[in-house]
């Protein structure tokens, strides 16, 4: 790993005044600003892991009106919960969000804990996330480095290491720990946050709208857009999901997955997922599965749709057969026959969701 031996001549102050007196100014007027409470802004935080600040705004509100406090949202079912997360995705969020708000409501007396160290023993929260908790509700001095704190910063110091290693990792707090305000660390993570989605972006900079331009290595040696350096990025993984769709009265068959891997726990179309992208599978392979399903012999299948669904770290090819039933009777012990209306209370993923939609629409077009 680089240092770059120049960040000695950064000036602290005059980076924490200008980044906050921008911030003042220009600040982002986002639901979760509006007060302190350290459930709301748990709440934000759990919610904007790996997912975008516009398409959280509403949802956030949604939200907390269905949940408005630590025990409503312990006190909730864990069906209750994944319902009003659906179409956020991540859905291990929503669970450890519900297991939590019990523990907090049972060990700490309904309180969100202000110890970081208390916060990281709560499911879903790290590093990050109790730093952002703990400045934010608590006025604790810790940097909380997201993904645009890591990018200002590593352009503020022309910071050369490749971000994505812990001794980078390491160095880069260090040098926030200097940087931060000790006043306003709250708002100071914040504003450099903003300073990261708004001007100093990924690809697309406005350093001429930037307050510490005159502060910035990358921008005085013309090394901004090299810089933050990762490692090469994994490519995504391949799966293939084949699906029997099963209507009858108006209902379908939906069954529970497993409590464990992709989706886990919610419902989904009755069918079997492999590794990598396949078009079709074996007659007698599908003819297995539909024996696992359906009572009955000679059960007709016709292919009715193949379509991708691109999640964060995987690629999911859906492939859905008709299924042509004459009753209700099927071998799945936790399957539900369900209405199209139904499906918001039975806690199904978005993707799921998409499929099932584009199949109403493919029977609305073309009568399949």
């Amino acid at each position: 790993m680089k240092k770059n031996k120049s960040n000695k001549y950064t000036n602290h102050t005059l980076i924490r005044k200008n980044i906050l007196l921008w911030y003042d100014q220009n600040k982002r007027d986002l639901p979760w600003r509006k007060n302190k409470n350290p459930y709301r802004i748990w709440i934000s935080e759990i919610m904007l892991q790996q997912t975008r600040v516009k398409f959280i705004q509403e949802r956030y509100v949604s939200f907390l009106n269905r949940f408005p406090s630590i025990k409503v949202l312990a006190n909730a079912s864990i069906g209750e919960v994944l319902n009003e997360w659906q179409g956020i995705g991540y859905y291990s969020r929503a669970r450890n969000l519900h297991l939590s708000a019990k523990i907090i409501l049972t060990d700490y007396k309904g309180r969100i804990p202000i110890q970081q160290e208390n916060l990281k023993k709560l499911p879903g929260i790290g590093n990050y996330t109790a730093a952002a908790i703990g400045s934010i509700a608590f006025d604790e001095n810790i940097p909380a480095l997201d993904a645009n704190w890591i990018r200002v910063l590593s352009r503020i110091l022309n910071f050369q290491g490749q971000i994505d290693t812990k001794k980078s990792l390491k160095y880069l707090e260090e040098c926030a720990n200097k940087i931060i305000s000790k006043k306003r660390p709250g708002d100071f993570n914040q504003a450099v946050m903003d300073l990261g989605s708004e001007i100093c972006k990924p690809k697309k900079i406005h350093c001429e709208l930037c307050p510490i331009i005159s502060n910035c290595l990358s921008n005085k040696n013309k090394t901004s857009l090299l810089i933050p350096k990762k490692k090469k990025k994994k490519e995504r993984k391949l799966k293939t999901f084949f699906q029997f769709f099963a209507e009858y009265n108006g209902k379908f068959l939906m069954v529970k997955r497993r409590n464990k891997g992709l989706f886990k726990g919610l419902w989904e179309l009755p069918g079997w997922e492999v590794e990598g992208h396949f078009l079709d599978c074996s007659q007698k392979q599908k003819k297995d599965k539909l024996g696992s399903f359906f009572v009955g012999k000679n059960i007709s299948t016709k292919k009715i749709i193949e379509k991708k669904i691109h999640l964060t770290h995987v690629e999911i090819l859906f492939v859905v057969f008709k299924v042509s039933v004459n009753s209700m009777d099927s071998k799945v012990s936790e399957g539900k026959w369900v209405e199209k209306d139904g499906l918001l209370e039975e806690g199904i993923s978005s993707a799921q969701k998409k499929i099932i939609d584009y199949i109403q629409e493919q029977k609305k077009l073309f009568k399949i």
